[in-house]
């Protein structure tokens, strides 16, 4: 489940329609292919689901707002599914990138601060990650160290301060 787009910029500028898109792409098509699949693999046995989220799942992340919030509902729904199929043999991995070179930034019209830019993963690299854990069952997969560190930083800080320093990184270049 890796179909996905994202905008960045000031949430009031932004279009309804496109918001309604991206959220019918990023969140209902997901979870629709989800029971799909996940259905049918309880039919055939078995199966592995590899879902997309983003490190922005973990904070309100502004400028993102909506795109983190689809994510955030991918990183809370494949949690519960997870559970519910807990004593069957379909696995749900959910894979965590950071900041990836992939065209995605050209659709989202996205600009990236250095401080990210110069941490980017190839996604190559994050399909083989993701791929892999998903193989050995893992529950989550966060490639890359900095990613690793951030999320990890994320879930100690107060949840403001986390906002506030996320707000402060992506607000300039997000002016409009």
């Amino acid at each position: 489940n890796n179909a996905g787009f994202g905008m960045q910029c000031n949430f009031m500028n932004q279009s309804m329609e496109r918001i309604t898109e991206m959220v019918q792409l990023n969140v209902l098509t997901l979870t629709h292919l989800t029971q799909l699949y996940a259905n049918d693999f309880l039919k055939r046995g078995s199966g592995k689901i590899l879902q997309v989220s983003s490190g922005s799942a973990y904070l309100p992340t502004p400028f993102v707002a909506s795109y983190a919030a689809c994510k955030c509902y991918v990183l809370h729904f494949s949690e519960a599914i997870r559970f519910e199929l807990r004593n069957t043999k379909v696995s749900i991995t959910t894979l965590y990138p950071g900041y990836t070179n992939t065209e995605f930034g050209l659709v989202a019209t996205t600009k990236v601060p250095w401080i990210i830019e110069s941490t980017q993963s190839h996604a190559r690299e994050v399909a083989i990650a993701g791929i892999h854990g998903m193989w050995k069952g893992r529950k989550t997969v966060i490639p890359g160290y900095f990613n690793k560190f951030s999320l990890w930083m994320s879930g100690i800080l107060p949840r403001s301060v986390s906002v506030f320093f996320a707000g402060k990184v992506l607000e300039e270049i997000s002016n409009e």
